[in-house]
């Protein structure tokens, strides 16, 4: 139990979606009593409960939902509000057009299916145009396109020329050719149309697809490709001559997973061949990189039972082969195959394998990524105790007290769900506008370390440094800050982590810090706050790693040269995509007041 004392609140911006039954009081009453944002948040609220429904019942992420019309899994009136409410929404803001990245293109109707309902054919129309009208917009806008592959991107001291961008929306041409809501000569005149830009190069890396898909054969998009000039569309970074300690951490990490990867692989193939059976494993299952390799390998020989044979064939398998994972999970002293265990048992759940009771039995918590934050704090309760004695001590000490806030943002992938056990949990923490940068940094930092050894911070804090604005407080920005000093664009900090301290301290954040920016005019500074939101909730780093823990692969590109359109990300995954869509809805979310 909580201490009296202090408050654990669920991120402002849930409790903005969610009013009273979050802890909304902790607002101003001028933003608790707002029917502007009323009105905001029950529209999300309408569009979210008609897209979850369709999900739901449709079932399989890669059915299309005009197969699921015409056989009556899904109402016509229910297909009808949901065209409705993506349109209204994709309408009523120009900044929400960045929802056209991530909703699944399943949805998308053929441009000549028609159904015996005029409603449902309007509101379809009325979505087509709206949609389409976004994607035009989306196709001028350039991003970093390793934040929709794998995320490798290069630390700024090590850059030694720009990071390669993409104009994303480019990429779902051949999806867009495939369901005839844009012809494939279009394709033509973009590229003529926006000689050497980023848009040129990400519509020429579509065309091979569209050759893999029947659109354009090989001769005809060798010409277009010559005639634009352009003969090579991929730019590779250089690798630097220096690499941080953290990344060649990170380079290590990677080149055993793929080793990992690849025995998993050929592990499951003996399975599924029938030429490796349970007693193999015996003499392999203390040694740690194999331990992983025999985990990953039974889950994909499992998955591949499901797809290629029957669900009964892949539970007959899981049960043959399940005392290896018990064994595993119980006696294994590496979190990691503990970690590689529970993601197994998380892709057979959402295989319908094996049931979420008989994971719980097993003591494993399998989080909801979209669910509210009070049914996922299981995750993070047993740091709750440590965060509380700092609390304490923050509010106790004088020092501390003359320097801090009684309050701390707990914040990243382990507060998300989908952070493995030995992940940091990140806090934050706000210095008083009184306390002068020059003079206590140091000391702060000094304490911040002390403070933060327990709690799985690991001694480290992000530092939001406050100064007084027009009765209000404003995180500074500094020139040049460093990797701790947090800035007024964390906004994903800010609003999407959870609140953890003295509720009179938190009140007073809330108001003077937090509701200025539901109120900022300022469009440009709009867009970018919404961005990092949509970076650190879909991005960072649910696509690059934390989704293919939880989740089995369900549809994506797989053609020949899927890989022009980074097609082996898990961004193009239909169940990625319903995921994405509904947390983007929920999460990605600055009212405008």
């Amino acid at each position: 139990m909580l201490s009296n004392s202090f408050v654990l609140a669920p991120p402002p911006v849930e409790t903005l979606l969610y009013g009273d039954t979050g802890n909304l009081g902790l607002w101003p009453n001028e933003i608790k009593n707002s029917a502007e944002l009323q009105k905001q948040t029950e529209a999300r609220s309408r569009l979210y409960t008609a897209l979850n429904s369709v999900f739901k019942r449709i079932g399989n992420p890669v059915i299309e939902i005009t197969d699921a019309i015409s056989s009556e899994t899904i109402a016509r009136e229910d297909a009808t509000a949901l065209y409705r409410e993506l349109a209204d929404f994709l309408e009523e803001d120009a900044l929400n057009k960045r929802f056209v990245l991530y909703l699944p293109f399943e949805i998308l109707p053929h441009r000549q299916w028609k159904f015996a309902s005029r409603a449902l054919n309007e509101a379809i129309a009325e979505f087509t145009y709206t949609y389409m009208k976004r994607w035009d917009e989306l196709l001028s806008v350039n991003d970093v396109r390793a934040n929709f592959l794998d995320g490798n991107v290069l630390e700024p001291e090590l850059r030694i020329e720009p990071l390669m961008r993409v104009a994303k929306a480019a990429h779902f041409i051949p999806f867009l050719v495939a369901k005839d809501l844009i012809p494939p000569s279009l394709v033509r005149d973009l590229i003529d149309e926006s000689p050497g830009s980023v848009l040129q190069k990400s519509v020429i890396d579509a065309l091979p697809v569209l050759v893999d898909l029947g659109f354009l054969t090989a001769y005809e998009a060798g010409k277009i490709i010559m005639a634009s000039g352009v003969h090579e569309t991929h730019e590779f970074s250089l690798s630097p001559a220096y690499i941080t300690p953290a990344r060649a951490q990170w380079l290590a990490q990677e080149k055993e997973q793929k080793r990992i990867a690849l025995d998993a692989k050929a592990i499951a193939e003996r399975i599924v061949r029938g030429h490796l059976q349970p007693h193999h494993f015996e003499v392999s299952v203390q040694k740690h990189v194999m331990a992983l390799a025999i985990i990953h390998g039974v889950r994909i020989a499992v998955e591949t039972a499901a797809r290629a044979v029957t669900e009964e064939a892949a539970k007959i398998l899981y049960q043959r082969y399940e005392p290896i994972l018990l064994v595993l999970w119980r006696q294994e002293a590496s979190a990691a195959a503990k970690d590689a265990v529970t993601s197994a048992w998380a892709h057979l759940y959402h295989l319908n394998i094996i049931s979420r009771e008989y994971i719980e039995q097993q003591g494993v918590f399998i989080p909801d990524f979209d669910a509210p934050f009070a049914k996922n704090m299981k995750l993070i309760e047993e740091d709750i105790g440590a965060f509380k004695d700092i609390l304490e001590r923050m509010q106790s000490e004088p020092e501390l007290s003359q320097l801090l806030y009684p309050a701390c943002i707990l914040f990243g992938s382990r507060v998300k769900g989908y952070g493995t056990s030995t992940a940091d949990l990140d806090v934050a923490v706000f210095v008083k506008p009184e306390v002068s940068m020059m003079e206590k940094r140091p000391e702060l930092q000094k304490r911040l370390k002390e403070l933060f050894t327990h709690g799985n911070a690991h001694g480290k804090a992000v530092e939001f440094w406050l100064t007084e604005k027009e009765g209000g407080l404003e995180v500074m920005c500094m020139p040049r800050p460093d990797t701790a000093m947090g800035d007024s664009m964390l906004v994903h900090v800010l609003f999407g982590g959870a609140w953890y301290g003295e509720e009179h301290a938190i009140r007073e954040l809330y108001d003077k810090v937090l509701t200025p920016y539901l109120y900022a005019k300022d469009e440009e500074n709009r867009r970018t706050w919404l961005e990092e939101m949509e970076r650190d909730t879909l991005l960072y780093r649910l696509l690059h790693k934390g989704y293919a823990r939880f989740f089995p692969e369900q549809g994506g590109v797989h053609t020949r040269n899927a890989a022009a359109i980074d097609g082996q990300s898990v961004f193009y995954d239909s169940g990625y995509r319903q995921l994405a869509a509904k947390l983007f809805i929920k999460k990605v979310f600055l009212p405008r007041l």
